[in-house]
């Protein structure tokens, strides 16, 4: 696309970001020039004393950034190497790295859609028993909400916010940098309600002296004898003093803060106007774009600078080591997110050049075209039912509890032991999360109706059923299988099952069902493209959306798989193969329950012509003879003994005395579902 800048107003050269100043900040840099004391003297006293009126603190704490001043207040809490701070990978650099160079890790957590500051949700998922600190960002100017009576000490990274009466006794640390609402240049400051930690805060910032230059020397002017020129450094310090040059500066910008905020909030109002957005927050003005590249090129093209705010942390060389999972929503919005020219000097003709550019850029979005806001992310609800499953329902719920949270938000991961009278309930409870709530129900009632039971209280917009004996290969499994529902518009439901991977089969018995799966594995595979019954049902698992499984009930008298599978062929779905899972499972080795298996899959079958047309089910069992007489015939000629062995079980065993003589729609072999994941 080109810009076609006639019908414009002419070519502008707008900046992302410009200080506000004038001849007050040039003759307040003057008089300190001229005073002979440019740093550590009564500016900088001035300067802590008015920001803390101004904003309501009792201490304020002057440094040369705000990096410096994060690291202050970590360095202060005497971290150890195995200790934790949560932070937000939406942000600059700093927040993270000063965790580090305080010899801390850092532990990131992802944010809120609604404002892009730190989720406290998210945030007490990740807490652990070595969780020292929690740093929330203002983002954008946008108030971090949500951390009040905390269970865990709270630092405030106000590096975006400064607001009047704005403190409210949570240490918080600030930047003056060039780009901020308020600039000295280079600076930052730190608020306190604490005098013991102020006071270490101020040693700090000056090398770990108990008296700093303007002490020593204001105090020789008073003494007549020497002591006053004595020090003691009570700590290894640091040199982050910031200048009186700089909180000369400083003053007067604080002085003009309402003037230059207040023109900012004005500008945000007709951004939220023209791209029909509810942005709030007066730092910066993020909007979401399809495609970032073409956007930040044509606008520059246009003469307007524009920004990224941010770039997740957790994907940084830097900080990849630190990277426990994907972080959903920053890495949406680290995707596409750009920030648009936003301070007190742009002139309302400025905006509008603005406004006109970036709409002319995305095909009329805005008022006409649109919201520019990114849709939600859905919440995910796992729901496990389980029966007997001591053995692999602890691993399966760890690797659900660190799935990669990518396109989607896990929402809890539901339990629900059917009657187990192993260790199935105490293994489960074992596997310490906010995500996981376990029923125990002491009656055997069934799949089926335990899975109805879950359908009538899950809580997010995506259900995935699965049963317990299946194990996610990797930790990007829930994304790959809701991909579909989180990404289209049209998709309705997903499938899951596991790869069949058995224990090695024991025993006569045991290997014959071993051979039979591999047999039916092979000849429906391939059959309609995997678009049928055997490869697409799975007793593995199931994976509904909450729309289509709110209306869903299961028929008692119906094998639930199958069930599903024909009432998402009748409403038009198609099936796609992926192999993402596997089910840790031995074949049924008690023949006593492997017939009761097989009278409730047949007597099941009939009932199916109550729910779907005849022709839909002949055209679903019906696998082609010649096709069955191929892979019959090849993986006889490998495996004799045990596909004879097989058939005689099926053909003679089950479908003659336990199928009561029914022909109609009867399948030749009982699926056992191989083994994939399916995505409709």
């Amino acid at each position: 696309q080109i810009i076609d800048y006639k019908d414009m107003t002419k070519k502008m050269n707008l900046n992302l970001t410009k200080p506000s100043f004038d001849r007050e900040e040039l003759e307040a840099v003057r008089k300190t020039l001229e005073s002979g004391w440019v740093i550590r003297g009564p500016e900088t006293s001035a300067f802590e004393a008015e920001f803390a009126k101004y904003m309501g603190a009792k201490y304020a704490i002057a440094t040369n950034g705000c990096t410096m001043a994060l690291y202050l207040v970590l360095k202060e809490m005497n971290l150890r190497s195995d200790d934790e701070v949560i932070v937000p990978s939406l942000t600059w650099s700093a927040t993270a790295s000063a965790v580090i160079n305080a010899g801390a890790k850092p532990v990131f957590a992802d944010v809120r859609n609604g404002d892009w500051c730190l989720d406290p949700e998210d945030v007490r998922r990740k807490i652990t028993k070595k969780t020292r600190l929690v740093i929330p960002v203002h983002y954008a100017g946008r108030y971090a909400r949500g951390y009040e009576n905390f269970p865990v000490p709270v630092m405030y990274d106000n590096a975006h916010r400064v607001e009047k009466g704005d403190f409210k006794g949570t240490t918080s640390c600030y930047s003056f940098y060039a780009v901020k609402n308020m600039t000295t240049i280079r600076g930052g400051m730190i608020l306190t309600d604490d005098p013991k930690k102020a006071e270490w805060y101020r040693k700090g910032v000056h090398g770990g002296l108990t008296k700093d230059t303007r002490a020593r020397y204001e105090g020789a002017q008073k003494q007549n004898d020497a002591s006053s020129f004595y020090y003691e450094v009570e700590f290894p310090g640091w040199n982050f003093d910031m200048t009186d040059i700089e909180a000369a500066v400083g003053r007067v910008q604080l002085r003009k803060l309402p003037k230059l905020n207040a023109r900012r909030n004005e500008i945000v109002k007709k951004y939220n106007r023209a791209f029909n957005l509810k942005n709030t927050g007066n730092h910066l003005y993020p909007i979401v774009v399809p495609n970032r590249d073409d956007f930040l090129l044509k606008m520059k093209e246009a003469g307007i600078q524009c920004g990224i705010h941010y770039l997740p942390l957790h994907q940084m060389t830097a900080y990849k080591q630190y990277a426990k999972g994907a972080i959903p929503v920053t890495e949406k919005i680290g995707a596409h997110t750009v920030s648009i020219p936003l301070h007190a000097m742009l002139t309302d003709k400025e905006v509008n050049y603005v406004i006109k550019t970036a709409n002319k850029i995305l095909g009329g979005r805005g008022r006409k075209g649109g919201n520019l806001k990114g849709r939600r992310l859905p919440t995910v609800s796992v729901g496990i039912t389980a029966y007997n499953e001591q053995k692999n329902i602890r691993r399966l719920l760890e690797s659900l509890k660190n799935q990669e949270q990518a396109g989607f938000r896990l929402k809890e991961i539901i339990v629900i032991s059917d009657g187990s009278i192993d260790l199935t309930v105490s293994e489960a409870k074992k596997v310490k999360s906010p995500y996981i709530r376990i029923t125990r129900e002491p009656e055997r009632a069934g799949q089926q109706s335990r899975q109805n039971q879950i359908l009538r209280f899950f809580k997010g917009d995506i259900l995935v059923l699965l049963e317990a004996d299946v194990l996610p290969k990797g930790n990007d499994y829930l994304a790959k299988l809701i991909r579909p529902l989180a990404t289209s518009l049209d998709a309705r439901v997903v499938m899951a099952v596991g790869d069949d991977t058995p224990v090695r089969p024991r025993g006569l018995y045991e290997r014959m069902l071993y051979s039979g799966t591999q047999f039916k594995k092979r000849l429906a595979a391939s059959w309609k493209g995997g678009n049928n019954i055997y490869s697409c049902g799975g007793h593995s698992g199931k994976a509904l959306a909450r729309h289509f499984a709110k209306s869903l009930r299961f028929p008692k008298a119906v094998p639930e798989d199958v069930y599903i599978y024909m009432a998402l062929k009748k409403s038009g779905l198609r099936f796609v193969k992926t192999y993402e899972a596997v089910a840790y499972m031995r074949n049924v080795s008690n023949f006593r329950d492997r017939l009761k298996q097989a009278r409730k899959y047949h007597s099941g079958k009939g009932s199916l012509e109550n729910y779907f047309p005849p022709d839909s089910l002949k055209r679903e069992y019906a696998i082609p003879r010649l096709q069955m007489f191929q892979t019959f015939v090849g993986f006889f000629l490998r495996k004799p003994v045990w596909i004879a062995l097989y058939f005689f079980d099926v053909l003679l065993v089950r479908s003659l005395l336990w199928a009561g003589g029914r022909r109609k729609f009867q399948p030749l072999y009982e699926p056992y579902y191989s083994s994939k994941d399916l995505t409709a």
